[in-house]
């Protein structure tokens, strides 16, 4: 930002634009679309800095694609960050696993939406 970096504003707007997207998606239950903004979103946040993502973080957010997760919002900084995964409830555990694979500082919480938020808890 402070270097006027375009390619970075670009990216910041992108993801300011995919974020309006990502509130009518969920307003209309559009989950299918939800993951294509998410999905988008990422990539446009990788834009941004060559130190938003390494490779650890592309491994985790590998493994739980494959595992059965449609999409991921990577969201902190400074090693207090998180990812939350979308996936179809009956891959959950199975992603879960894939997350969790070779990973032996991180939590994992599930969530689920509500009407009036998300609730989440922690698995042991």
């Amino acid at each position: 930002m402070r270097d006027r970096n375009e390619f970075a504003l670009d990216a910041m707007h992108a993801i300011k634009e995919e974020a309006f997207r990502m509130k009518e998606c969920l307003l209309r239950g559009d989950f299918p679309s939800l993951y294509n903004v998410l999905r988008s979103s990422w990539e446009s946040k990788k834009r941004m800095a060559s130190h938003i993502v390494n490779e650890n973080i592309e491994g985790i957010y590998a493994r739980a694609l494959e595992a059965g997760a449609k999409c991921a919002k990577i969201s902190g900084a400074g090693g207090g960050g998180f990812m939350m995964f979308l996936a179809d409830p009956i891959y959950i555990d199975k992603v879960a696993a894939a997350v969790k694979a070779g990973q032996e500082d991180g939590l994992i919480y599930r969530c689920h939406f509500t009407g009036s938020g998300v609730k989440a808890w922690r698995i042991q």
